[in-house]
């Protein structure tokens, strides 16, 4: 003869089904979609760095001051190695020399006379640097050129009108060298891709290193090439230089993760 079970058990076996149930849903149900939910990430990174360049050797006998400018990087990190390529290339000025004379003519005018001597340093490089961490240590081997460039500009006084613009000499060597830095994370978040509304990882570190590039025979003005006769700045073409270009560069700046 059929008995009903007792309520206690019927209330056990009632709430264990529910229990049940829920699990399932949650595993089934929710996972997928928290997994979807993950913040995407690239690992393309993009860098711009303030620099300041110590020549050195022959370089640093021939051109006794300090150089300034911006580097640029980009670059790939590879997920999970410590492993990173990219491209860096800037642009330095090491010498500058500004006359102001008269120019003669129809309407005489005050011009001022600008003498530049600028590098643009291009290397790709190759970085062992932890995958993750708030303090990333690194070392790095680039290896690229050196384009040397000596320009002249003009500008009228009068209404602060550039009038004229040459390019002096240009020469270019194979560079390689190295760097040691350190990438210090100060934030990190998501932004919204506007083309699916999916969330993207971002990453902000403060990026601080030292870098030494060798630098190949290259031909250049100096500062003493350049001189006024009257109202006429000239360069002393018996005046070029050539010199190995060796040189150290101190950058700090900011780079970003995606």
């Amino acid at each position: 003869m059929f008995r009903p079970k007792h309520g206690n058990e019927v209330s056990r076996v009632a709430l264990s089904a529910f229990f049940l149930a829920t699990l399932l849903t949650t595993f089934l149900g929710t996972s997928p979609a928290s997994a979807q939910m993950e913040p995407k990430r690239t690992n393309v990174f993009l860098g711009i760095h303030f620099q300041m360049v110590f020549p050195q050797g022959d370089f640093k006998e021939k051109v006794d001051n300090l150089g300034f400018g911006l580097n640029g990087d980009i670059g790939y990190d590879f997920p999970g190695w410590p492993i990173a390529v990219g491209f860096q290339g800037g642009y330095v000025v090491y010498g500058s020399e500004t006359y102001r004379t008269p120019l003669s003519g129809t309407i005489p005018i005050n011009v001022e006379v600008t003498a530049t001597n600028s590098i643009v340093p291009l290397h790709v490089f190759l970085r062992l640097i932890p995958p993750k961490g708030d303090v990333r240590p690194y070392f790095e081997g680039l290896a690229g050129l050196n384009i040397f460039t000596t320009s002249m500009s003009a500008k009228n006084l009068n209404n602060n009108e550039e009038i004229a613009g040459e390019t002096k000499n240009t020469d270019a060597a194979f560079s390689y060298g190295g760097s040691g830095g350190v990438l210090v994370r100060v934030w990190s978040g998501t932004t919204v891709d506007r083309k699916d509304a999916s969330e993207q990882a971002l990453t902000v570190y403060i990026d601080a290193r030292v870098r030494y590039l060798y630098g190949g025979n290259v031909s250049y003005y100096t500062e003493s090439a350049v001189y006024r006769v009257g109202d006429v700045v000239r360069f002393d073409e018996n005046r070029i230089t050539t010199s190995k270009t060796d040189y150290i560069t101190g950058q700090i700046g900011l780079v970003v993760r995606f």
